[in-house]
């Protein structure tokens, strides 16, 4: 029964030649534990940063020892990424990637890093409400009110620069005979 289910699982693109697979699965493994190295699903996403990039992979982190390598021939804009890796605006274990899959075919975009922490704390909010939040309206409120704020996250933060004319300067401690005079 279990490989029968194995089986079914479909996934998409070609694996990654052997020399280079066993890099990926040296990244993401620790002294304790051995790496994991999974081609995608379909109707999946994922994100994380890039580990490596072949001629014919980009190498994903997406857990503390699994990575996805994915076929760069399956993505809308593998050529695009791999301009971008050559040229340098893609850096392996600093760049964050998010790619979403249809049935056949992905797409990856380039994140900063707000916009990772802003889909990670939505996600885990929505599951925490779905857990713990039992009133239908009460959660949609704070879905709501979760999503709006990963919006805003996602932009980042771009503090205004105060005028010199709005900003106010300290008061001066008074002296005993002044409060007298400004009571008064």
């Amino acid at each position: 029964m279990e490989k029968e289910a194995q089986a079914a699982i479909k996934y998409i693109g070609e694996r990654l030649p052997k020399p280079d697979w066993e890099t990926a699965r040296d990244l993401v493994s620790s002294q304790d534990r051995k790496g994991f190295v999974y081609l995608p699903k379909p109707d999946a996403q994922y994100a994380g940063k890039v580990l490596m990039m072949s001629d014919t992979h980009m190498v994903q982190q997406v857990g503390k020892n699994s990575a996805v390598a994915h076929d760069l021939s399956k993505l809308e804009n593998g050529p695009e990424l791999e301009r971008q890796f050559d040229g340098g605006e893609i850096k392996v274990g600093q760049t964050n990637i998010k790619v979403e899959y249809g049935q056949d075919r992905g797409k990856a975009d380039v994140l900063t890093y707000n916009q990772q922490r802003a889909e990670t704390v939505r996600t885990q909010a929505e599951k925490w409400a779905e857990q713990h939040i039992t009133n239908a309206k009460s959660r949609e409120a704070f879905v709501k009110h979760v999503r709006a704020f990963a919006q805003d996250m996602a932009k980042g933060h771009q503090p205004g620069k105060a005028q010199p004319d709005q900003a106010k300067a300290p008061e001066k401690a008074l002296q005993p005979e002044q409060q007298q005079q400004r009571s008064r």
